[in-house]
């Protein structure tokens, strides 16, 4: 315990330092940020159930008066940004948080695939369901879902890895680091389509 304590106020004091670096209205935001991975953090610490990268993380939320647009609805980009935070909290429960303090780890996204099937209205409570459904040479893949009344609010694919201070970090590393077998589990078929689709983006970008 008090060696999670330790890397979470390192990473807490990381966040804080980067936060210094903002503009006044980028300031708010990221004290925003801070602010709600702080919470993750503590929420963590208390309840600190081990989970492996194959397990599913699942953490609740609510929408509140600073969350949604003029429609009254959680807002599109805040959905994104609170599967951040879904995904923080199954890479830390696996293990990752230390990596990302002493190798000097950072988490990119890649791509997104996401569908938007039901509104979050004010004070919705909801939860977050992050899993990883699988890697290649180069790219974690999750699969992550919001629920909201027992249904699939919103569902979405994201594509992230790991870079270090010499580049990339394939995540059959991460996977053997972490006490995973490094061989993904198969892909499923639309993975492979939207590999195309990015390949063909990529050429006409």
């Amino acid at each position: 315990e008090r060696q999670t304590a330790e890397t979470t106020t390192a990473l807490i004091d990381k966040v804080k330092a980067a936060a210094k670096a903002w503009g006044s209205k980028e300031k708010g935001h990221m004290f925003r940020y801070v602010f709600r991975v702080t919470i993750l953090l503590v929420r963590i610490w208390l309840k600190p159930k081990r989970l492996t990268i194959l397990d599913t993380s699942i953490i609740n939320g609510r929408v509140m008066l600073g969350d949604v647009d003029f429609n009254v609805h959680l807002n599109n980009g805040l959905i994104q940004t609170s599967m951040d935070f879904g995904r923080y909290d199954l890479l830390i429960r696996a293990g990752i948080l230390q990596f990302v303090i002493k190798e000097k780890w950072r988490p990119i996204a890649g791509s997104t695939l996401i569908a938007f099937r039901k509104s979050l209205p004010l004070f919705a409570a909801y939860a977050i369901h992050s899993r990883i459904i699988g890697w290649d040479d180069k790219w974690v893949y999750f699969e992550q879902k919001i629920v909201y009344q027992g249904k699939i609010a919103v569902h979405a694919f994201i594509r992230a890895l790991m870079r270090g201070p010499k580049g990339n970090i394939p995540p059959s590393e991460i996977a053997l680091k972490l006490g995973v077998n490094p061989e993904s589990p198969a892909l499923p078929q639309m993975v492979t389509e939207w590999q195309k689709a990015d390949a063909l983006m990529l050429q006409k970008g």
